[in-house]
């Protein structure tokens, strides 16, 4: 039995043991009223394990979104469109428009 400073004895709430509060809004003795803070500190611990898991599921799905959309290529219409607006021809023979346009023509192969 714990012994406190306000009124008389009360029955706790969750044990129903007798105890004396310390408070005069107690309603749970020391003990049952510890047990009840620790497992409320166990739920923040594990609502936040749950969140920075979460977070990371939601990253390895953002990464796997994207090396999907790399493995998959340049759709092959859109392929045709891109070397027809950047094919040397159509701007003087540029260094950078025959780069380009090499590049392209290699992404052929893997394009859906």
């Amino acid at each position: 039995m714990s012994y406190g400073t306000t009124g008389g004895p009360r029955y706790c709430e969750r044990c129903g043991g007798t105890f004396f509060p310390k408070y005069d809004y107690a309603k749970l003795c020391y003990p049952c009223w510890r047990r009840r803070q620790d497992a409320e500190g166990l739920l923040d611990i594990a609502e936040m394990e749950i969140s920075r898991l979460k977070e990371i599921a939601a990253e390895a799905e953002r990464r796997a979104a994207m090396a999907r959309g790399q493995a998959e290529g340049i759709p092959a219409d859109m392929l045709k469109v891109m070397l027809l607006l950047c094919h040397p021809d159509k701007h003087g023979n540029s260094q950078a428009s025959n780069r380009v346009t090499t590049w392209l023509l290699q992404q052929r192969g893997k394009s859906a």
